[in-house]
């Protein structure tokens, strides 16, 4: 029972598939629920398009969502990608093959992790953006980033792609993913 090693049954009030805490009004959410409720927002938001916040919340739900795959013994989307880069590249260039990894997630999570970190250097990427200038603050630090539509659609992308392999259905989602594709796909 969710909430039961701190709080007894009494305590708390049923609220759909969630408990409640009577007294203080806290909400104990399955992991689930909360990365369905923050792809939902971010896709939303995509459609607003409030691309910084939408790219955060759909990266948080593709964490959560990969961290339930992992524990289901399933790759996440973005596990798959990296282990097909991986293989590509190993049949290339064998010996450079560790740190080619290490450069695609970089590149896979830049802007989702810039967004969330100041101290993120631009300059650390290759690329398209070494040719754009890059604004700094007084230690040095990255002021500016650019942000394009593109960004939030992958991010999104990913976070949809662990939900599939999930096999789960929220009937909200469902339609929000179905709008989405018709958005990103016309």
């Amino acid at each position: 029972m969710i909430g039961e090693h701190i709080y007894n049954e009494v305590d708390m009030v049923q609220v759909g598939d969630s408990k409640v805490e009577k007294d203080l009004g806290v909400i104990w959410y399955d992991k689930l629920e909360l990365a369905v409720e923050q792809l939902s927002d971010a896709i939303r938001l995509f459609f607003k398009k409030r691309y910084i916040s939408s790219i955060t919340l759909a990266g948080a739900s593709d964490e959560i969502l990969g961290g339930i795959l992992k524990g289901n013994n399933k790759k996440s989307s973005l596990q798959t990608e990296i282990e097909s880069f991986e293989n590509a590249f190993i049949s290339i260039d064998s010996e450079n093959s560790p740190a080619a990894k290490d450069w695609y997630l970089f590149e896979k999570n830049y802007i989702r992790n810039h967004l969330k970190h100041h101290s993120l250097s631009i300059e650390k990427r290759k690329g398209i953006l070494s040719l754009l200038p890059d604004l700094k603050d007084e230690i040095g630090r990255s002021t500016h980033i650019p942000i394009y539509p593109q960004e939030a659609i992958s991010v999104i992308q990913r976070g949809i792609e662990n939900y599939l392999i999930l096999g789960k259905s929220f009937k909200k989602l469902d339609c929000l993913i179905n709008k989405f594709h018709e958005k990103v796909d016309s």
